[in-house]
């Protein structure tokens, strides 16, 4: 299973945890999601798009539903800027969500110049190094 709609559609059991899915996108900054390879990030990161874009019918019946019909975001998996490509940009009116995976703590992120960025945060360096909100600044 690749896609939160492919679940729900098809009619596969799913774990709720769109509450938890909620109450990032919600609160607080900046994410880093470490698990290891083959443990869900992609799924989660699929869900959150759904969320977003207000597809309300994947929802019904779960924690979110509400949120899904309210939120009707723009998402740009992929997403191209000056310094390079951000894995997901969420656009709601008034707020800009800048997505960087990283499979790893430790992986060194490039600058927009190419120089390697250490920290404890790579993927919230490589956004900050590289710029990639910059294009959604006023």
């Amino acid at each position: 299973m690749q896609t939160f709609r492919q679940i729900i559609e098809e009619g596969y059991v799913y774990i709720d945890k769109t509450e938890l899915a909620w109450a990032l996108a919600s609160s607080g900054k900046y994410y880093f999601l470490s698990r290891p390879l083959r443990f869900g990030k992609s799924l989660f990161l699929d869900t959150l798009k759904e969320l977003f874009e207000g597809s309300e019918a994947l929802f019904r019946g779960l924690y979110c539903a509400f949120f899904a019909s309210c939120l009707n975001a723009e998402m740009v998996p992929e997403d191209i800027s000056n310094h390079g490509q951000v894995d997901l940009t969420i656009k709601l009116e008034g707020f800009v969500y800048v997505i960087e995976i990283k499979l790893r703590r430790g992986t060194v992120a490039p600058d927009a110049d190419g120089a390697a960025v250490a920290g404890p945060n790579p993927a919230l360096a490589q956004i900050q190094a590289r710029g990639y909100s910059a294009k959604y600044r006023d």
